[in-house]
């Protein structure tokens, strides 16, 4: 990025096969031995926490813990390293209401309603890799809860990563962290990089990049803002350029705008709230995108979109680190990952960040001064949860929604009060069946439960209606010891994680845990081979648990603590149990201390808290020790470099005998082995066809495992075995890794024994390194590649020659940093580098001494006679050398040099044809080469096809006279029968099913040789060579008529016998290896084809078994709606003839109650007759009443 940042290797690359390897046994220590059942299952006896005195044994019950763990471990000890011993021993300041935590989610500008454009139209993307709700959390603020974190921060053991309470210790566990973020468990691993421009432009070799177009974007993106940047401080250096998140924000993002200073309730529709005015003033820090276009105001694709936030996001929210508000270009690798559509582990990575936040801060010299960023929305809703009653909370509306959200928008309270009331609650020792800490907070009712199918067991999740796939192997990470991870470019931070110290929190019972931890020198490695290491511990966390099935607690269980653990605790977690009020008097005692050291403290906090002291402790008398307390708050913390802790006889390594050295796998001689080499095998032997593609591919993987990409091609366009190894070498150089560690173990073969050797015989990791020679580029157009591709420029060619000029020979003594000398274990020895290659007594080698008795210079080396093939290459390199490199008192193939039982295949030795003798006119001079060219043709050309012989049958008849008398009886011919090839030497053999050429030399007597003809050889090899470039690969039948006229036309002439024979084997070796390569390149397309297609046939086999999964399920609630139809239809029946009766009963009653009315009616009117009837003889009764008194 225009030297902006720096690149780094990626652990895993894209497209490419990911290979397994573990750390070494002695980085595990007590952790070596996988237990053979993840969850213990014993009874034990439960202990009953007392005040004072050793706790006391309850009911025995049945238990399950988690190794290592139990009563082996009573007699350990405890290794107590927290910020609450300093403090109660006064070697450090408290914190005095400071907290220098910066939160990292804080409100900006137009972040908010970028990102509900990015929910509302890249949801569904979101939630196709895990990450829609812990996306969605971003749109709320959270308390910080700094009370709370203080509380739990003095607590914080930076060895086990755990906190310590008066009933045990607990911590923020995998599980934990997942339900309050929503952060996936399971995934590729997380890692923040910035690639070369090698591994950013791999491409595929169709026209295609490996990389998504979003990556190459973003980090242009993140370029020119920094380079604007750049331009306000031109002093700014590398280290110090910084993209801050408003200019990143701008940039994508540029309106509407609906808050201000707030972040957004609990509805994140858009429409719901109203926009804001909002004028912006130009600023040479920004660069603004377009106003009122729309949510996508550059137009970018959803991918690019979606990965531009999720950098912010992710540097805001998830993993922030560092400086504040800053973009971290990092960031912008895994977020085009997540915005490609695969789910990456956020949740091991966060979790890893926050324990190295907080290692920080409690191991700095003054931690109320420490200035880091951390993810105290995380931290704090834990916090929260732990203790729910000091901060507020709210219900969730789902069950299933991270836990994050049930402190959303909710207010701080009071930081003195709730530091106070936390330190009370973490100290207090619950007895008499009181209620203690609720150290399931997160686990209680949401944990995996089990179903037997008829696949298998199948793991659900409470309020989930579908199973989830990787429930198993995410409960499983969470419950077992491991390293976690968080890779940020140039650092690698390793972070311990031991959850038998607090099986609790998922609802295990707790024993007493082993007082070891695994060996990490550092936690924060900045080697360079980080990539290789946060691979191995990633395997490691990922790794294959050899038991089959592991119990798992029930929803509502919670974990209860064995008598043994209570007891061992009650000894060592003393200081845990000081009571608030011990702990504000050591911070009296402190400030009462002349000369503490301590930066300034509010007044108004010393008045409330230190009343009594107040007058006597001033700012005034301690800003000479403010300087200093900085200093030190900054400085790097000393607990990265924690000695390993160790048990005394717990080693699980076998006592070694003195002497004994311990056999190694080495992957050298496997290849050599399983490719038909001899282990001994020399590094100049040519590369045989046996080499198969897998194991190029094997070592092309290992080398982009490691990193550096260059060297890939020095294993496609290799020769020789000096190529393999120098591409191994150089990769293994680059990020210093021994030669022995590049190539992993491979799965396609078993190792032979022979495959292992003592470690004491590996190559050493400071061997000089072997030289690279570059391919001899001067040999003109014409040379073939061996095994028909071109090496490279950069590729050392260990038989080519290095030439400073277009005239020079080439370089025949070997330098000092090459090893020709392999050792017997097939590893070439440091030692012999440089040393003149000595006298072989095998047969097929010349002595030196012989060479110079026939008149010879002593060569640079000397290469052993094979079979026919390894001939035929000797001549092929022969017809390679130009006329430059002829050394005078050679002709072609001498008998003299012959005799020796040796063909000398230097091809800076040999010339392509006799000197010129005295007083003849040398070639290229005058124009007898062109008209030997000329009668070569018409001989060609006018030779009958009966002149051409049959091909020859046995050992063709010696020749007569001339240049072709019969050889001594010891000299051995180019192309005759050869002894068996030494052990050292490496043949050449062409494929059994290709035919031979059947071309002999005419049986006839030869004239003498042509004036002009002496450079008929280089003519027709070339011509043959021109007649072989005409198709690829060559046409078996053109190619051998052209030979069989030439060598008709070749035999006229009087030429030589012997050199156009082995130039004709040359060739027609040279077309065997052009159509095996062909038939190679065809096989590697088909081989293409197939693992394209088996990998659509993976993919459509994964398709349709998640296909059928969900047709099985859809199929199980259609039958189960169905039968909730059937049944309310036969209620709806039911009802119906119910409703029917009630109808008919109606209409009788209705008819009934029609009578009963007009019954009373006539009743009542017979009544109000009767009524009137008797009023009227009542009346008379009272008349001739009075009348009868008168």
């Amino acid at each position: 990025m225009m030297g902006t940042c720096r690149p780094h290797h990626p652990s895993f690359p894209l497209n490419h096969e990911a290979q397994a390897h573990f750390p070494d046994t002695a980085l595990l220590g007590l952790f070596v031995p996988e237990p053979a059942r993840r969850v213990t299952e014993l009874r034990l006896s439960q202990g009953l926490w007392e005040v004072q005195g050793l706790p006391k044994t309850g009911a025995t019950f049945t238990g399950h813990t988690l190794p290592p763990s139990g009563r082996d471990f009573v007699q350990d000890g405890y290794d107590r390293s927290c910020f609450l011993d300093r403090i109660l021993g006064g070697g450090a300041a408290s914190w005095y209401d400071r907290w220098s935590v910066a939160s990292s989610h804080r409100f900006r500008f137009g972040a908010t309603e970028w990102l509900m454009g990015i929910l509302y139209h890249y949801h569904k993307m979101l939630e196709r890799v895990g990450l829609l709700d812990a996306v969605v959390a971003a749109l709320h603020s959270y308390p910080c809860n700094p009370g709370l974190l203080q509380a739990l921060a003095e607590r914080f053991n930076r060895r086990f990563n755990t906190f310590g309470t008066a009933e045990g210790e607990t911590s923020l566990d995998l599980w934990a962290l997942h339900r309050i973020s929503g952060l996936p468990i399971s995934g590729q691993f997380y890692e923040e990089v910035c690639l070369s421009d090698m591994d950013r432009d791999w491409t595929a070799g169709a026209g295609s990049y490996f990389l998504s177009h979003s990556f190459r974007y973003l980090a242009q993106v993140w370029r020119d803002l920094a380079r604007c940047g750049r331009s306000d401080c031109p002093s700014a250096s590398r280290g110090t350029v910084r993209v801050s998140c408003d200019a990143w924000i701008r940039f994508f993002y540029n309106g509407p705008f609906c808050f201000y200073k707030e972040f957004a309730g609990d509805n994140y529709d858009p429409t719901a709230y109203a926009q804001l005015r909002v004028h912006l003033d130009d600023d040479a820090r920004y660069l603004y995108a377009p106003r009122g276009v729309n949510w996508n105001p550059r137009r970018l694709p959803d991918r690019t979109h979606l990965a531009a936030y999720l950098v912010y996001w992710l540097c805001t929210f998830a993993l922030p680190f560092g400086e504040e508000g800053n973009i971290r270009p990092e960031a912008i690798y895994p977020a085009c990952i997540l915005a490609s559509g695969v789910q990456l582990a956020l949740a091991p990575a966060a979790l890893a960040n926050i324990f190295r936040g907080l290692g920080e801060l409690t191991s700095s010299p003054s931690p109320r001064d420490k200035n880091i960023t951390l993810a105290t929305h995380y931290l704090g809703a834990w916090a929260g949860l732990l203790l729910p009653e000091l901060c507020y909370n709210i219900s969730l509306e789902r069950p299933s929604m991270p836990l994050i959200f049930m402190f959303r928008n909710r207010p701080e309270r009071e930081q003195a009060k709730q530091l106070r009331e936390a330190r009370r609650r973490l100290s207090f020792v619950p007895v008499a069946g009181q209620p203690g800490l609720d150290f399931a907070c997160c686990s209680l009712g949401f944990r995996p439960w089990v179903e037997e199918g008829q696949r298998g067991r199948v793991y659900h999740l409470p309020h989930h209606t579908v199973p989830v796939v990787t429930l198993r192997k995410d409960w499983l990470c969470c419950v077992r010891p491991s390293v976690l991870l968080f890779r940020k470019g140039s650092f690698l931070f390793m972070e311990p994680y031991f959850l038998p110290r607090f099986a609790r929190n998922l609802a295990y019972d707790q024993d007493v845990p082993s007082n070891a931890d695994f060996v990490l020198p550092t936690r924060a490695y900045k080697g360079p081979d980080r990539h290789l290491v946060a691979s191995s511990w990633w395997c490691y966390f990922l790794r294959r648990d050899p038991a089959p099935d592991f119990f798992i607690p029930e929803l509502q269980y919670e974990g209860r603590v064995g008598i043994l653990y209570a007891r061992w605790w009650s000894r060592h977690g003393q200081a845990f149990r000081e009571r608030a009020d011990d702990i504000k008097k050591a911070e009296r005692d402190y400030l009462s201390r002349a000369g503490a050291l301590v930066s300034t403290i509010a007044p108004t906090f010393l008045q409330r808290e230190f009343a009594d002291i107040a007058q006597k402790v001033t700012t005034v008398g301690r800003r000479r020790a403010v300087a200093q307390a900085a200093s030190l708050a900054d400085s790097e913390a000393s607990a990265g470099a924690l000695k390993p802790l160790s048990r005394p006889g717990s080693s699980s390594a076998a006592p070694r005998v003195r002497g004994e050295s311990p056999l190694v796998y080495f992957w050298w001689r496997h290849f050599l082995l399983d490719c038909g080499y001899p282990v001994d095998a020399p590094l100049t032997s040519p590369l045989l066809p046996s080499v198969t593609r897998v194991w190029e591919q094997h070592l092309q993987h290992s080398i982009i495992r490691v990193g550096p990409r260059e060297y890939v091609s020095w294993i496609e366009s290799g020769t020789t075995l000096q190529y393999f190894w120098d591409a191994i070498a150089e990769a293994g150089k680059a990020v210093k890794v021994s030669f022995d560690q590049v190539v992993l173990r491979p799965t396609f073969c078993v190792a032979p024994d022979e495959s292992f050797i003592p470690e004491k015989d590996l190559p050493k990791r400071d061997a000089p390194s072997a030289r690279k020679r570059r391919a001899s580029g001067e040999a003109g157009p014409s040379q073939p590649a061996a095994r028909g591709r071109t090496p490279e420029p950069s590729s050392p060619a260990v038989a080519g020659a290095s030439a400073s000029g277009g005239d020079e020979l080439a370089e025949d003594t070997p330098r000092e940093d090459v090893d020709y000398n392999p050792t017997f274990d097939g590893t070439p020895s440091p030692e012999g580098a440089g040393i003149p290659p000595v006298a072989s007594t095998e047969p097929g080698y010349i002595p030196v001494e012989a060479a110079a008795a026939e008149g010879v210079e002593p060569l640079a080396g000397v290469v052993p006679v094979g079979d026919a093939a390894s001939s035929l290459q000797a001549i092929h390199d022969l017809l390679l050398s130009g006329p430059e490199a002829e050394l005078l008192g050679f002709s072609d193939f001498a008998p003299g040099i012959l005799e020796g039982g040796v063909a000398v295949t230097s091809a800076a030795v040999l010339p392509t044809a006799s000197p010129p003798e005295e007083g003849e006119v040398a070639r290229g001079i005058a124009g007898d080469a062109d008209d030997g060219a000329e009668i070569a043709a018409e001989l060609m050309e006018s030779s009958p096809p009966g002149a051409v012989p049959p091909p020859a049958v046995g050992v063709p008849r010696p020749l007569e006279g001339g240049d072709d008398a019969p050889l001594p009886p010891d000299t051995q011919a180019i192309v005759g029968s050869l002894p068996p090839p030494s052990s050292s030497g490496a043949p050449l053999e062409r494929p059994s099913s290709f035919p031979g050429h059947g071309i002999s030399w005419p049986d006839v007597i030869q004239r003498s040789q042509v004036h002009g003809s002496e450079g008929m050889l280089d003519f027709y090899i070339s011509s043959a060579r021109a007649v072989m470039e005409e198709r690829s690969p060559p046409s078996i039948d053109v190619v051998r008529d052209f030979l069989e006229r030439s060598t008709v036309s070749y035999h006229l002439m009087g030429c030589p016998r012997d050199p156009w024979m082995a130039a004709v084997d040359a060739l027609w070796s040279e077309v065997g290896q052009r159509h095996e390569e062909a038939a190679r390149h065809r096989a590697q397309a088909l081989a293409a084809e197939v693992a394209l297609a088996e990998q659509r046939y993976e993919a459509l086999c994964s398709r349709r078994g998640g296909a059928v999964s969900r047709a099985e399920s859809s199929s199980a609630r259609h039958a189960s709606c169905h039968a909730e139809i059937v049944a309310l239809r036969r209620t709806l029946e039911e009802v119906s003839s119910r409703i029917a009766e009630r109808e008919a009963a109606s209409l009788v009653l209705a008819e009934e109650a029609a009578t009963a009315n007009a019954e009373v009616d006539a009743v009542e009117r017979e009544c109000a007759e009767s009524q009137a009837a008797l009023s009227a003889l009542q009346a008379s009764l009272a008349d001739l009443r009075g009348e009868g008194a008168l």
